[in-house]
């Protein structure tokens, strides 16, 4: 995964994470509010029945109202009469939070925000006088701000363990790329070096076969030997040394496509042509199945990737005794693509030739070169496409490709 896809990843947790602990400290909130009201009501009870039992026995004086903010943990006490202040007493040493009553309405709680925290207010009659009971929700408030801090606290520590996952994890894959990137490069040199000595031993064999007959037919002249089979042997040594050194040219220059609008059938037409002989002389059956007939291509090197391919098949019936030799051929269209099956049953290959079959030099005939489906693959990426291979030792194979028709 990206820098970039870890760090959405790390903000989107990080927004949930707050999101969730701010509707929770809502909740918290809300919760404690509601515990405020019902134990300002609770209390209020309580201060409603002391005064309304004064108030039976005789007039209500400030030693009461004095003594009921101490004893019942109120915090002021305020007595109306026609909405004006008739007796009151606070905690406050004589200061009063809220100065405007005449709006009060009994049995109604309302909160009232003070310079030093919220004070709930719940009011009440008693014979004809308004009581109203002010409560401090300090001890609410600090409960509330200790639950924010803890919530606080623990929100940080999953975001810092998130956060030095994900870091920990960037850094994991960081070191698994840098790794792979390492075994590819290794893999790529042992590749490079086993392909060039497949292509040292690979000119060595062609070039000491060719010398070799060219020399003992050079001796033989000098004899005075003159035969024509002499002079044709040094022809054909000349001709394999001049085969190779265009094979092994071919490898190095890059492929030129040129597009154009084909005709696959008139192309298997001649194909079939050129390898009519062989077929016939092996008795081979080659067999077409056109699902398209125009496509934009190169034609040149599309047919020298199918040759290449039959002549692999053709040759893997080489020891092969079969009642039918078949060579398949299918071609069908999807989605710009045009899809390419060649599928023989002959001897087949083993799992490590499949492996190694579009390696360079890599061949399992004695007189092969082992550049042909190295080619082929060349070929096939060039038109803008792949090839694989499937095969089963002794049953036959199957080469798969595709190219672009745009």
């Amino acid at each position: 995964m990206n820098p970039k896809k870890l760090a959405v990843l790390y903000l989107a947790v990080c927004s949930l994470f707050t999101v969730f602990f701010y509707a929770e400290y809502r909740h918290q909130r809300n919760t404690l509010r509601d515990v405020a009201e019902i134990d300002a009501k609770l209390r209020s009870y309580v201060v409603r029945e002391v005064i309304t039992s004064t108030l039976e026995r005789g007039p209500l004086g400030e030693e009461v109202l004095f003594a009921l903010v101490e004893s019942t943990n109120v915090d002021y006490i305020i007595l109306l009469k026609d909405d004006s202040v008739l007796q009151w007493a606070s905690k406050y040493e004589g200061f009063l939070p809220v100065a405007d009553y005449g709006s009060v309405e009994p049995g109604i709680v309302r909160e009232i925000e003070s310079p030093l925290y919220p004070i709930v207010e719940f009011s009440f009659l008693a014979d004809s006088l308004k009581v109203v009971c002010g409560y401090s929700m300090g001890l609410y408030k600090h409960l509330l701000n200790s639950i924010i801090f803890s919530m606080l606290l623990v929100l940080g520590v999953l975001l810092a363990v998130f956060g030095v996952s994900i870091f920990s994890v960037y850094l994991m894959e960081k070191r698994m790329k840098e790794q792979e990137i390492n075994v590819l490069r290794e893999k790529e040199q042992v590749k490079y070096f086993r392909e060039l000595a497949g292509l040292s031993a690979q000119v060595a064999h062609e070039v000491k076969n060719s010398i070799n007959s060219m020399s003992i037919a050079a001796q033989m002249l000098e004899r005075g030997n003159i035969r024509p089979d002499f002079l044709e042997a040094i022809k054909e040594g000349i001709g394999r040394l001049n085969s190779v050194t265009e094979k092994f040219n071919e490898l190095g220059k890059t492929l030129q496509v040129k597009r154009e609008e084909i005709s696959l059938q008139s192309l298997f037409m001649e194909i079939e042509k050129e390898f009519e002989g062989i077929l016939v002389g092996s008795g081979i059956q080659l067999k077409t199945e056109l699902g398209i007939d125009r496509i934009r291509t190169d034609v040149i090197l599309l047919k020298q990737a199918i040759s290449n391919i039959i002549k692999n098949s053709i040759e893997a019936f080489d020891g092969v005794s079969k009642e039918a030799k078949v060579i398949e051929i299918r071609v069908r269209e999807e989605k710009k693509r045009v899809y390419f099956e060649i599928e023989d049953n002959g001897r087949g290959m083993d799992a490590d030739e499949v492996t190694r079959a579009f390696e360079y030099f890599f061949t399992t005939k004695p007189s092969g070169m082992g550049i042909g489906l190295s080619m082929v693959k060349r070929i096939v990426e060039a038109l803008g496409g792949e090839i694989r291979i499937e095969s089963t030792k002794g049953i036959g194979t199957k080469a798969e490709f595709f190219v672009g028709n745009e």
